[in-house]
């Protein structure tokens, strides 16, 4: 494989520089399964978010083979001594983000189409000393998807709105008793107040803040064991209005926010990604009424597909009609110290 070229981009310096993010913009460009996830300013928000609490230094590879380029932003993560001090190689994104293969551009060439993850596995851990390689967030549409390596999986519900004429012909499609609860909560939310949905634009960047921190506030509230990372959510809001693919939404109840919605719409896919209720109307099932409304809008704007993400939630089966799989590589160095950090970390993880 002597025309395989590639190399590292290994500091901060070079990250931010005006060629790299050039280059990952292109490869977001031109790369036909790119993901709102592998946008250059989503990917330089967790950067910068996560450089600021965690051990990280860049890993990306750059790779060209017979005009197929390949663009995969990596980091290095040195974990303190409560994980005594485990060295990983995980995906810029890693846990945040749910599509986290790498960016492509042109077609493999068919020698590689089923050495491409082998090769690559042998550049990284010829070129590093990690005890643990994590590849993330890989779909079936990747060139890392190859049968030969042993893959975890799980689900991405989604639906396709392009089948559906019109709103009316969505609503028809929703299972009876969930049509029938929607219409009794929105009767019962109605009779205190005017229902609607408050999209925000870049020009309402205060009122968005505001709201963001009242749904991240509900969202721990009500899940208290979920991990924010300080000021990612703020960094991803401001990059995402400014490069035009943030949905932030807020359902009002009259004046009254009773549900909020973190997402995003880019390349005619909304991204269901970070929803949270009221406490004090949870009874009202807001946050269902909410995602009816965003499919409303979708249908509106002309959305191919409502992406529900990771999960297999009880409630995504009423909302969708295919999955996306996702899998996970994990790569173990065989040295006898990373097999005592790896082993130490899982046992610790399953306590």
């Amino acid at each position: 494989m002597e025309n395989i070229k590639w190399h590292w981009i290994t500091s901060w310096e070079e990250v931010f520089s005006e060629r790299t993010t050039g280059l990952w913009r292109e490869f977001y460009d031109k790369c036909n399964t790119a993901s709102v996830f592998h946008h250059p300013s989503m990917g330089l928000a967790w950067l910068n978010s996560y450089r600021q609490i965690q051990n990280i230094t860049p890993y990306f590879w750059c790779a060209e083979f017979d005009g197929f380029k390949l663009f995969y932003p990596l980091v290095i993560w040195r974990r303190n001594w409560k994980n005594i001090f485990q060295k990983l190689i995980v995906p810029v994104g890693f846990s945040d983000f749910d599509y986290l293969d790498p960016l492509v551009i042109g077609e493999i060439p068919s020698h590689l189409k089923h050495n491409l993850v082998g090769f690559f596995i042998r550049a990284i851990t010829s070129d590093s000393d990690a005890d643990e390689i994590i590849l993330s967030g890989i779909r079936e549409v990747s060139p890392f998807l190859q049968t030969s390596i042993k893959y975890k999986s799980e689900i991405c519900p989604q639906l396709h709105l392009s089948k559906f004429d019109d709103f009316a012909a969505f609503q028809r499609s929703l299972r009876t008793s969930l049509r029938g609860d929607l219409n009794r909560q929105q009767r019962r939310l109605t009779e205190r107040g005017n229902l609607s949905l408050k999209v925000y634009s870049k020009h309402e960047l205060d009122e968005v803040f505001t709201q963001l921190h009242c749904l991240l506030a509900f969202h721990k509230q009500r899940y208290p064991k979920s991990y924010q990372a300080p000021n990612l959510h703020d960094a991803i809001v401001r990059s995402a209005l400014d490069d035009g693919f943030l949905h932030f939404s807020t359902l009002m109840l009259g004046n009254q926010p009773v549900s909020w919605h973190l997402g995003f719409c880019e390349r005619n896919v909304f991204y269901y990604y970070l929803p949270a209720t009221h406490p004090d109307f949870l009874h009202f099932s807001p946050g269902k009424i909410h995602l009816l409304y965003l499919n409303q809008w979708a249908l509106g704007h002309k959305v191919d597909i409502f992406d529900h993400l990771r999960g297999e939630e009880n409630y995504k089966s009423g909302w969708t009609d295919s999955v996306q799989k996702l899998y996970q590589v994990r790569i173990n160095n065989p040295s006898l110290i990373s097999r005592f950090r790896n082993c130490f970390v899982d046992m610790k993880n399953k306590l």
